[in-house]
């Protein structure tokens, strides 16, 4: 059954012709269902948009607020470390001012002995700390030193030529360099590994282990054995897949890989 159709006739004022355009019935449909959808969502915006505006605001007063409260934790910590220096200055007054203000005798012993005891501290303090340094990973692999001529992170692969990650750091050094444990701890693999070479892994205390690749077949340690920090484990070579003489370093922290950029001089530090 052929489907209705409608005309709809424009008639112009000053003219006698007639001109209309003729659509089915579907096609009005269409049309009137359009119109309906375009006049709703124009009032759903309508309604809609205050709330938009008032979102915004939200917005803006909910940073401003944030900024606000940064300013005054500046400023009160600014606040705190002046009176921290007040009492700080109260108890440990300069020497130069002590004896240009105080004669007694006994104050100025008693000066030096506090004086000392903080010195002791600092020390004991200081030792303690590296004695903690020597049970991770905290100076450099090689010894004598070296350059860094690849770092941590992605860098063009130099066999494909195509962004990779590098899980740690290429050292320079010449064929037959020592290479040292950076840490206390248990060697975990000596051995080839197609990639790295001839490599050792070391287990450190607090969930570190480091990882030196690359080396000369003839290492020096063997899985099971105890090393201290600075002992020897093997020397620089370029076994594997390598492109010249260098020790791959890598530090990581429950199998996380971390930059061994920051831990190469941690000892020299103290």
């Amino acid at each position: 059954m052929k489907e209705k159709r409608f005309s709809i006739l424009m008639v112009p004022l000053n003219d006698d012709r007639c001109e209309g355009i003729s659509l089915s019935k579907t096609s009005i449909y269409i049309l009137a269902i359009l119109f309906l959808g375009i006049f709703i969502f124009g009032i759903i915006s309508f309604i809609l948009k205050p709330y938009r505006f008032k979102t915004e605001d939200t917005l803006k007063n909910t940073l401003l607020l944030l900024e606000n409260m940064v300013n005054k934790t500046d400023s009160f910590n600014e606040r705190l470390n002046k009176e921290l220096d007040k009492i700080i200055d109260s108890l440990y007054p300069r020497f130069d001012q002590f004896f240009l203000v105080e004669d007694d005798e006994a104050n100025i012993i008693d000066l030096i002995k506090a004086k000392l005891y903080l010195i002791k501290s600092f020390v004991e303090f200081n030792r303690g700390y590296k004695s903690f340094l020597s049970f991770i990973p905290s100076i450099f692999p090689t010894l004598g030193g070296g350059g860094i001529n690849s770092p941590f992170g992605v860098r063009l692969d130099p066999f494909t030529g195509e962004l990779s990650f590098h899980s740690g750091v290429d050292i320079f050094r010449l064929p037959g360099v020592p290479v040292r444990a950076t840490g206390n701890g248990v060697v975990k693999f000596a051995g080839w590994n197609p990639n790295y070479g001839f490599m050792v892994v070391i287990e450190h205390s607090y969930g570190y282990t480091t990882l030196y690749a690359h080396m000369q077949p003839n290492l020096i340690v063997k899985v099971g054995d105890s090393v201290k920090q600075g002992q020897f484990i093997g020397y620089v070579g370029s076994t594997g897949r390598s492109l010249g003489y260098h020790l791959h370093y890598e530090v990581r922290l429950n199998e996380k890989y971390l930059n061994p950029i920051d831990f190469l001089y941690l000892y020299d530090q103290f």
